[in-house]
């Protein structure tokens, strides 16, 4: 019987992690999943708020534009862009603002992260009769009832603020990847850094284990397995190495001594075994 083929998580889910590692350095706060009005239903966007300690937001190039409420969405390869995105988010804002009792369009913001802005983006924005304002690179602002901003982090500068959203790149991303191998920045933040790499680019895991050998960090290797193992599951990691390269890596003989010969028996059935014996034209005396 063929085994069912795991169901990976959402790029965005990887995304949203790595959030609530990123942005509490600069007293921000994230809300998953938050509901909508007094409804069970739940938005598949997130909620970025500010908090009343002091605005560190505001050293960040983009995190600077955030209102004090801030609904964001994000799209990568795995679920892009579609025509009804748009419609969605600033549904989303309406029923935020109510739940919230916020002002009009003063306290809240919505924020679309993406590749790139695509045809099918540009043709919503210009329904709406607005146009898209380049603030810096990759970093556009709109307005769709509510401010809206657009981060397209395929064309993001390859700089350290930037890290956390270059990573979802394909554009340059060996150079990405080798810039935030050898980073020197906060420890914390690098080890989710090297967990998304890790997952979605698990040929340079060996480069990973390298790397943290050459810090003296061997140690967090192991946890990092371990993080791999319990975000995406251990069928994830044998279906991308391979159950055949696994038998062969650890030898047959290590296996029958991990699982003992026992057990091995046990598992098989004993009358399973004495007839394949017998059919390889080997005599077995059971002495039951």
């Amino acid at each position: 019987m063929k085994k069912p083929k795991r169901e990976l998580k959402h790029w965005d889910a990887y995304f949203v992690q790595l959030l609530e590692k990123w942005l509490p350095q600069y007293n921000l706060i994230v809300l998953k999943k938050f509901s909508l009005g007094k409804m069970p239903l739940q938005a598949d966007a997130i909620v970025i708020k500010k908090t009343d300690a002091e605005p560190l937001w505001e050293k960040h190039p983009l995190w600077k534009y955030l209102n004090e409420f801030n609904i964001v969405e994000f799209k990568s390869v795995s679920d892009p862009y579609k025509e009804y995105s748009l419609g969605k988010l600033i549904t989303y804002g309406f029923a935020y603002q109510a739940k919230e009792k916020l002002g009009t369009e003063s306290n809240l913001s919505l924020w679309l992260i993406l590749p790139t802005i695509t045809p099918t983006l540009r043709k919503s924005i210009e329904i709406q009769n607005e146009s898209i304002i380049e603030i810096s690179q990759g970093f556009y602002k709109t307005k769709t009832y509510f401010p809206l901003y657009i981060i397209e982090y395929e064309e993001l500068p390859r700089k350290e603020e930037y890290y956390g959203l270059k990573l979802f790149a394909k554009q340059g991303k060996g150079e990405i990847i080798k810039e935030v191998l050898e980073w020197d920045g906060d420890e914390r933040l690098w080890k989710e850094y090297l967990l998304i790499i890790s997952i979605f680019y698990m040929k340079i895991l060996k480069e990973v284990e390298k790397m943290l050998s050459q810090k003296q960090l061997k140690k967090e290797y192991s946890e990092l397995l371990d993080r791999i193992v319990n975000t995406m599951g251990e069928d994830f990691l044998i279906d991308k190495v391979g159950e055949d390269k696994i038998i062969n890596k650890l030898g047959k003989d290590k296996i029958i001594n991990k699982l003992g010969k026992e057990e091995i028996i046990k598992t098989l059935g004993k009358e399973d075994i004495i007839k394949y014996l017998e059919k390889h034209g080997m005599r077995v005396i059971d002495n039951k």
